[in-house]
């Protein structure tokens, strides 16, 4: 599992009002495939060269990321191809279509349950407030298979998770206690990239491609956002055992007839199973400060400016100067930054910082989980103005940028 670098840091503090985005409890939430369905099957070679029936595979993107949106890490889970296995002894056996043996193709009609040997994303761990996005792909397999398709649109999925996930959590803020709310099918909604360039050579021919594709010759993928509070209110169709919530299964329809794709009109239903195990351990008590451990405090303000301490009001964006958010937090006289709900003062995060000669640098913890964010920049006195950028851990870069003013 790849960690991908984080292009975006947006720290949102209204999010800090909404109950649900610190509150998620901690723990692993499993995602199954229990089965899927060939409701209606896509047109094919009609000389069977590559297998009776239709041949199909799934590529699962997810990720994880935090209550704010942030992208922590995603990835991609691709299964082995289900269909007729005569002269293709890597597949598995799924359908019936093949009428002189029992070695599969999948036709109208045809239901198949994949088992364990199915890549099902098992125990991801979450943090408290973090959610899993999930981009289910269910793809045809054809002799005219093109690698590198299939590696540009993996790659562009994958990068799109950065903005996908600032828009869904803004989506699943609300998420409680009623049913498809986690399902989102608007690509506009969610800024989900256009395919269309990587698609359009699988366009009335025969060449391995997702299906759901449109008339015009998109993508329209199905979007599933989940976090643990979604699958413990879901009431209607929950049930908690052993520690455990378990969601019943939820049906999602890939359908291209509906999609007005008729010349290839695949339809598929996929029928998952959401399950989150709460983390019910205690974290451990912070370790005692030594005394060669303690900070001098004598020594931390020998530099500070006067004029640095107070409120300071900006936005926080990408590297590039993208997706700007409001930022609000204050440094006082204790080299301490704090930042807090301005309307509830619930406390969001808190901090340490140093100014030297217009410098400052400092760091400070997501209290909902525990990620430390470090930053350097300058201050301009004519102005007020401090310009930062913003790292993960110990790193000062790669997690965008403030332009704050001060108060």
């Amino acid at each position: 599992m790849n960690k991908l670098s984080f292009s975006i840091a947006l720290v949102f503090f209204s999010l800090f009002a909404n109950a649900q985005s610190g509150s998620n409890p901690p723990g692993w939430i499993t995602i199954n495939l229990n089965d899927f369905m060939c409701n209606k099957a896509i047109a094919d070679d009609f000389l069977n060269f590559d297998g009776y029936g239709d041949e199909v595979y799934f590529v699962i993107f997810y990720s994880v990321a935090n209550q704010y949106g942030i992208t922590k890490y995603s990835n991609k889970m691709v299964s082995k191809t289900y269909g007729d296995k005569y002269r293709f002894s890597d597949r598995i056996v799924a359908g019936q279509a093949n009428p002189d043996n029992a070695s599969g193709g999948l036709l109208t009609g045809n239901q198949f349950f994949p088992g364990d040997a199915f890549p099902n994303l098992n125990k991801i761990r979450v943090e408290a407030g973090d959610f899993i996005t999930m981009i289910p792909t269910i793809w045809e397999w054809d002799n005219e298979t093109n690698p590198q398709l299939q590696a540009s649109f993996e790659s562009r999925m994958i990068n799109s998770f950065n903005a996908i996930n600032l828009k869904m959590v803004e989506l699943l803020r609300y998420c409680y206690g009623y049913s498809g709310c986690y399902q989102i099918n608007n690509s506009g909604a969610l800024s989900i990239p256009s395919f269309k360039d990587i698609l359009s050579p699988t366009i009335n021919r025969a060449s391995s491609r997702p299906i759901g594709i449109t008339a015009t010759g998109e993508f329209a993928p199905i979007t599933v956002g989940l976090n643990s509070i979604i699958i413990k209110t879901q009431r209607s169709n929950n049930i908690i055992t052993d520690g455990k919530s378990y969601m019943n299964y939820i049906s999602f329809d890939i359908n291209e007839d509906a999609l007005g794709n008729t010349t290839a009109h695949g339809n598929y239903r996929l029928r998952y199973h959401f399950t989150f195990e709460e983390d019910m351990s205690k974290p451990a008590s912070p370790k005692p400060i030594s005394g060669k451990e303690r900070p001098i405090k004598q020594n931390v303000n020998i530099s500070l400016s006067p004029s640095i301490t107070g409120k300071w009001i900006g936005t926080q964006t990408n590297d590039y100067g993208q997706y700007p958010q409001a930022v609000v937090f204050t440094l006082n006289n204790s080299s301490e930054i704090i930042m807090a709900n301005e309307q509830t003062g619930a406390l969001g995060a808190k901090g340490t910082y140093t100014f030297s000669n217009n410098t400052i640098n400092g760091s400070y913890k997501l209290l909902s989980s525990n990620e430390t964010i470090s930053f350097t920049g300058t201050y301009d006195p004519a102005t007020q103005k401090m310009t930062c950028s913003l790292g993960m851990g110990t790193s000062t870069t790669g997690q965008g940028k403030w332009v704050m003013s001060k108060q």
